[in-house]
């Protein structure tokens, strides 16, 4: 019979002793060494699930407010604190999640309810026709405008803590 000690202390001692010998050295690398703010701290975490965990904490913190906004169709993480900020149904369940969190709706001027080949200056256009024209985006106005009604109807006034917006769809 095997020694179940010998068995799962040594693999987690290999891996423990992997990860923490290379990030110790980071701070001396050059992306820390030659940034134009110098950071008094950096803090490492795990993953971005934790990074967005921590990012909610501190910015709760910080402004002594409570309440975050978060963009319909984002995936933040999979924490219980970073499920309240995703907004995907195959991602959320039926467990509680942080509090506090609004979700409005993303600006999509590519997939989403207003937007067209005008609304987008990108190499990726889509198909769709609008009725905008060029260089003034009506899209724009209508996102806008569902953003400041979560600002208007679903917020304290002036107590948000913070916006998460997740840059990949």
């Amino acid at each position: 019979m095997y020694n179940s000690f010998r068995i799962v202390s040594k693999p987690w001692s290999t891996c423990y002793q992997a990860f923490t010998s290379h990030f110790s050295t980071l701070p001396e690398m050059p992306p820390f060494e030659y940034q134009p703010l110098k950071y008094e701290v950096v803090y490492f975490v795990n993953s971005g699930s934790e990074a967005n965990d921590v990012a909610t904490m501190l910015a709760r913190l910080h402004t002594k407010n409570y309440d975050i906004v978060s963009f319909k169709n984002s995936f933040h993480g999979a924490s219980m604190g970073a499920m309240g900020l995703t907004a995907l149904s195959q991602w959320r369940f039926n467990v509680p999640t942080a509090h506090g969190v609004h979700h409005a709706m993303n600006p999509d001027v590519y997939q989403g309810l207003w937007g067209g080949s005008k609304c987008r200056d990108s190499p990726v256009q889509t198909s769709r026709e609008c009725s905008c024209s060029e260089g003034h985006c009506k899209a724009s106005e209508m996102y806008y405008g569902q953003l400041e009604e979560v600002f208007k109807y679903s917020l304290p006034r002036g107590k948000v803590a913070g916006l998460f917006a997740e840059s990949i769809q």
